[in-house]
C-alpha cells in the first residue's frame, strides 16, 4: 500500500561520503573555516564545493576569504527555490 513520506529519502547508495559537515556548516549562520584545519585544498576549490553542497540542499552561499581560510553563510533567496 502506498505511503506518504514527511520528507524525500537522501540517497548515499551511489556517490562517496561527503567529506564535510555540510548540514553543520550550512545552517545560516556564518562559520570562519581554517585552511589546512577545516579543509584541505585550496580556498578556491573548497568554495566551489561549498556551493555545490548549498545547491543540493536548495540554498544559496555567500563566501569571504580571509588570510587563512574563508566564512560561508548560506541562506535561502527569497521568492527563488532551488532544486
Amino acid at each position: 500500500m502506498a505511503k506518504a513520506l514527511s520528507e524525500f529519502p537522501r540517497d548515499h547508495s551511489g556517490g562517496r561520503p561527503e567529506l564535510y559537515p555540510w548540514d553543520q556548516w550550512l545552517d545560516g549562520q556564518p562559520w570562519l573555516l581554517t585552511n589546512g584545519e577545516d579543509y584541505k585544498t585550496t580556498t578556491k576549490q573548497f568554495r566551489n564545493a561549498a556551493e555545490a553542497a548549498a545547491r543540493r540542499k536548495g540554498l544559496w552561499i555567500r563566501g569571504q576569504v580571509q588570510k587563512n581560510g574563508i566564512v560561508i553563510q548560506a541562506y535561502e533567496k527569497e521568492g527563488r527555490v532551488r532544486l
